[in-house]
């Protein structure tokens, strides 16, 4: 996680924690706008994590 400091690893575990969570206290613009906004670049360091880890 270290390699890829762009990812707020601690934020994306936060709202991991509150989906699951915390269902019906759910604004969906904000989920919406992480979607929009942060998905991308976690997309990219899980995809070389596994390349490395392959």
């Amino acid at each position: 996680m270290n390699d890829h400091p762009e990812v707020d690893w601690k934020g994306a575990i936060g709202v991991r924690d509150f989906l699951s969570h915390h269902y019906f206290d759910l604004d969906a613009e904000v989920i919406f706008n992480i979607c929009v906004d942060h998905v991308s670049e976690l997309n990219h360091a899980i995809a070389d994590i596994l390349k490395i880890l392959k």
